[in-house]
């Protein structure tokens, strides 16, 4: 999407009035290309759209990612990018990226008899102890 598009579409869509600086900076900041991606994949079509023409280029991206892969000239940090990105698309899913299921909490049901809860009424068990003293044994250490 080009910066005169992207300007326009905030200086129509916007409640706020930008100046030419703040239009700028906002069109060069991550969330600026974040949004004019997703404003051009709406402008052409939508994101099923956009999501079907990705996967159009899938297989030739592949063939490109194996063809550096395989490339023994290509430099190590190339073919070590090119296989993480394979292994990041079609390899085991890596264990910080799974997805977890967000469990509800479990309600547990325990049927307790008469006698059963009788013994939750119960006071605590005292136990009754007595001290003793020790005799200390001398060392031989000891001068007295």
């Amino acid at each position: 999407m080009s910066y005169s598009r992207m300007v326009y579409a905030l200086r129509r869509e916007g409640a706020r009035r930008y100046s030419n600086r703040q239009l700028r900076r906002i069109c060069e900041s991550p969330k600026g290309q974040e949004y004019a991606s997703l404003y051009s994949a709406q402008l052409h079509g939508g994101t099923a759209e956009l999501v079907n023409a990705a996967a159009l280029r899938a297989p030739e991206a592949l063939h490109h990612e194996l063809t550096i892969l395989r490339n023994p000239l290509a430099a190590d940090r190339h073919r070590l990018a090119a296989a993480a990105d394979l292994m990041d698309r079609i390899g085991p899913p890596k264990i910080s990226r799974q997805e977890t299921d967000n469990k509800q909490p479990t309600t547990v049901l325990i049927n307790l008899l008469p006698s059963q809860l009788s013994q939750f009424a119960l006071p605590p068990v005292v136990i009754e102890a007595e001290t003793v003293p020790l005799l200390e044994n001398p060392s031989s250490t000891d001068d007295h």
